[in-house]
């Protein structure tokens, strides 16, 4: 495979990508894609883009301004742009973003995008974004196998995935304001005090709600639990201050672990590899 085009930024924790897909018959290709954990410092800023791009926030937050207009980034969001059109995007270094890309060409493409209501410029938001996500992780297999299908069925489920986002986004701001706002203060309670609560029920008291509610607006506006996303925090807290020096009981414990050999298996499930190995330097997937 040739080497990673240029545009492929470099301020990522972790990536799942491809490229050079190729066109199928110059209609409708999706030429690269991927999925990113970015970095803390990540920031891109762009005059616009030769073909569309398409990017689908997955977690995390930021500050997206697209042909002048700013907004903040959230989990479900979906924006294009491309030819024309500028965007910067910045993370937030406490919340670094996750997300999804698509690169797409042909002759179709303009129609399809403007079907699925995110041409270039537009931004929406998907209330049930985990069906769009599991369609990209189908794509990015796809994208990274090889053989004579690769660009076809990459292109394929690329056209499928814009007829589900057409049917399901919903334009920024139509959404329940103050079940987003609730949410959005809860988000931000966890991202900012997760080493202080070690359960759902804790979670709950901590955002002064019912623990049912608070999981209805997690099932509604994210992908995640309350409790994956506190989990999830924690456990890269942990891969940080492995990474530092300090030992693996200590850090267990630390991030609510009683059982060391149990925050092993989760932390090998989330980073692909032992708590020993990251503290010794090793390579995070």
């Amino acid at each position: 495979m040739p080497m990673d085009p240029s545009y492929f930024s470099a301020r990522v924790v972790s990536s799942r990508r491809f490229w050079a897909a190729g066109q199928t018959d110059g209609r409708w290709a999706v030429l690269s894609g991927g999925y990113e954990f970015v970095a803390s410092d990540y920031r891109i800023e762009r005059d616009g883009f030769p073909e569309p791009i398409i990017e689908i926030v997955a977690g995390g937050q930021g500050t997206l301004r697209l042909a002048g207009r700013e907004v903040r980034i959230i989990p479900g969001m979906v924006f294009t742009y491309g030819p024309g059109v500028p965007v910067e995007i910045a993370t937030e270094s406490r919340a670094a973003l996750r997300k999804y890309f698509l690169v797409v060409s042909g002759s179709e493409a303009p129609a399809l995008l403007a079907a699925a209501r995110i041409g270039p410029g537009s931004v929406a938001v998907l209330p049930e974004p985990q069906p769009i996500f599991d369609l990209l992780d189908q794509i990015i297999r796809y994208g990274q196998e090889s053989g004579p299908a690769r660009a076809r069925s990459c292109a394929v489920t690329t056209e499928y995935l814009l007829l589900r986002v057409g049917q399901d986004a919903v334009p920024l701001g139509q959404l329940d304001a103050g079940a987003r706002a609730t949410f959005r203060r809860c988000h931000q309670l966890i991202e900012e005090r997760f080493l202080e609560v070690r359960t759902q029920a804790g979670i709950a008291a901590l955002c002064s709600l019912e623990p049912s509610y608070l999981c209805r607006l997690y099932r509604k506006f994210s992908q995640e639990s309350p409790y994956q996303h506190l989990r999830r925090l924690r456990l890269h807290h942990a891969l940080g201050r492995l990474q530092a020096g300090a030992s693996v009981a200590t850090v267990a414990d630390e991030v609510g672990f009683s059982d060391p050999a149990h925050f092993s298996r989760a932390f090998q499930q989330c980073f692909g590899l032992p708590p020993s190995r990251a503290r010794l330097g090793g390579p995070v997937l």
